[in-house]
C-alpha cells in the first residue's frame, strides 16, 4: 500500500521550461514524451496489422492467387490480433483519468492490459522462430522453413535468460509478502513519503515485534508520517503508545486527549484514557488532577464546537433543501 495516503509517489509531470540566464536550457521531464511515443506505437502497429512487412499493393487480377490469398489470411490474422490486443488494452480506461473512478494507483488494475502485450510477445517470438535469416528468401519458402539448430540454441538461451530474470523478480517480491517487515521496508522505499508506511513500519519498531524493538527509531517514523500531513489524526494514537514505554506521561496524555478527538482512533483511546486515569487518579495526588481537569475540559470544547458545526450544516442543508422544493 505505497501510495495509500502517499505524497509524491508520482512525482509531478514539469513542462518544458526555458531559463533566460547567460544561456538558454531546458528542463524537461522526459515523461512529457511518453503520450507522443505511445502514438507513434500505435499507428505503427495498425499500419504494420494492414500491409504486413513488406507492404506491397495488391494486384486486382490475382487476387485469387495462391499468394494473395495467403496474404489476405495473414491480414486478417494481424488485424484480429491487433483487436485482442485494443480490447485488453480497454482495461485501462477506468484509471486512465477520463472519468475519476476508484483508486487511481495499484499494480492489480493493469494487469489485464499486459496481457494483449503477451500476445504480440509470443507473436513475435513465433514468427523469429520459424523465419529464416536470409533476407533474400521470399515468403513461400519461410513459411515451409524448418527450425534451424542455430536458431533454436540462440532463443532457448534467451529464453532460459529471461525466465531466470522473472523468476527472480518473482520471488523477491513474494519474499517481501511473507513477512510485514519487508513490505513495508519496500513500500518505503517506492514511496518514501507514504503516511501509511512510515505509521506501520513504526508499529513495528515500537513494540509490535519484540525482536526489533527500537523507541527511538519508532519515534522517528511517525514524525516523519504526521510531518508529511499534520491533518492525519491516527499518528497520535502511536505517539501516546510510543511516548508511554519512554515514561514521557506528560507528552503521552497530551497525545492520548488527539487520539481521542480522532474519530478512527477514538475507540482504543477512550480504553487507554480510562485505565491510566483510573491509575493516576486514585493516588489522591492533586498535580494529575488538575490534569485530567484541564484535558476533559478541552475535549468537551471540542464536542460543543463539532455539535455546532454540524447543527449548522444541517441548517444550511434544511435552507437549500426548501429553495430547491
Amino acid at each position: 500500500f505505497s501510495h495509500e495516503y502517499g505524497f509524491d509517489c508520482i512525482p509531478e509531470i514539469k513542462l518544458p521550461i526555458v531559463h533566460q540566464t547567460s544561456s538558454t536550457s531546458w528542463a524537461m521531464d522526459l515523461r512529457v514524451l511518453l503520450p507522443l511515443l505511445l502514438v507513434v506505437f500505435f499507428v505503427g502497429l495498425v499500419v504494420w496489422s494492414w500491409y504486413g512487412w513488406n507492404g506491397q499493393q495488391q494486384n486486382k487480377d490475382a487476387i485469387k492467387s495462391k499468394k494473395q490469398l495467403t496474404q489476405q489470411c495473414d491480414r486478417i490474422q494481424r488485424m484480429l490480433l491487433l483487436l485482442t490486443f485494443f480490447a485488453w488494452l480497454a482495461t485501462l480506461f477506468p484509471i486512465a483519468g477520463f472519468l475519476k473512478v476508484g483508486t487511481f494507483v495499484a499494480d492489480r488494475l493493469v494487469v489485464a492490459s499486459t496481457f494483449g502485450t503477451c500476445i504480440f510477445a509470443g507473436r513475435l517470438i513465433a514468427v523469429s522462430l520459424t523465419t529464416d535469416d536470409d533476407d533474400n528468401s521470399d515468403d513461400e519458402h519461410r513459411s515451409t522453413l524448418a527450425i534451424q539448430p542455430k536458431t533454436i540454441i540462440k532463443h532457448t538461451i534467451l529464453l532460459y535468460l529471461l525466465t531466470n530474470h522473472l523468476a527472480k523478480q518473482t520471488h523477491n517480491r513474494t519474499s517481501e509478502w511473507m513477512d510485514e517487515f519487508s513490505l513495508l521496508t519496500s513500500s518505503l522505499k517506492s514511496c518514501p513519503r507514504s503516511i501509511k508506511s512510515n505509521l506501520e513500519a513504526s508499529k513495528l519498531y515500537s513494540g509490535l515485534v519484540p525482536q526489533m524493538l527500537d523507541l527511538d527509531k519508532a519515534l522517528s517514523l511517525i514524525k516523519n508520517a504526521h510531518s508529511i500531513d499534520p491533518t492525519y489524526c491516527d499518528v497520535h494514537m502511536q505517539y501516546a503508545h510510543v511516548y508511554f514505554q519512554q515514561e514521557k506521561l506528560i507528552p503521552f496524555e497530551e497525545e492520548l486527549v488527539e487520539a481521542l478527538l480522532c474519530p478512527f482512533s477514538m475507540g482504543q483511546a477512550m480504553t487507554n484514557w480510562n485505565r491510566y486515569w483510573q491509575v493516576m487518579l486514585s493516588s489522591g495526588d492533586s498535580v494529575p488532577k488538575e490534569r485530567y481537569t484541564k484535558y476533559m475540559q478541552r475535549i468537551q470544547g471540542e464536542i460543543d464546537k463539532a455539535e455546532k458545526e454540524d447543527a449548522s450544516k444541517a441548517k444550511k442543508d434544511s435552507g437549500r433543501d426548501e429553495i430547491l422544493y
